[in-house]
Formats: structure tokens, C-alpha cells, sequence
């Protein structure tokens, strides 16, 4: 196999991202405060919609996966 041929890895970077956005959930939830918190709940829907999208993006035909 060669460099960049994982199939496996876009979808574990995909996984880190949306924990990387429940990371920045409880930072924006316990300790920033004022104006900041609206920042890093931007920050987390950016990035965990990104991770969303990385981690089911290999599936076939995902939106009708069950067809």
C-alpha cells in the first residue's frame, strides 16, 4: 500500500474532528466567557460538521445507504 492509499484514515481524522468539537464545546461551556463562548460554539459547528462529512463520506451512495 502506498502514501495515501489508507482508505481507513479519512474517516478516523473525521471521528478526531468531531471529538475535536465536543472538545471545544466543554472549553467554550466552562471556561471561556463573554463574547468568546459565541466564537467557540462557531468554532465546534464548523468543525464538527468537517468531521461529519469526513467520516461518512466513504460510505456508498450515503444518503440512501439503506436502500
Amino acid at each position: 500500500m502506498g502514501l495515501g492509499d489508507h482508505p481507513m484514515r479519512t474517516p478516523f481524522y473525521g471521528v478526531l474532528l468531531v471529538i475535536a468539537a465536543l472538545a471545544l464545546c466543554w472549553l467554550a461551556a466552562s471556561v471561556l466567557t463573554g463574547w468568546p463562548v459565541g466564537l467557540g460554539y462557531a468554532a465546534a459547528v464548523v468543525v464538527g460538521v468537517i468531521g461529519f462529512v469526513m467520516t461518512l463520506r466513504d460510505l456508498d451512495n450515503f444518503p440512501n445507504w439503506r436502500r
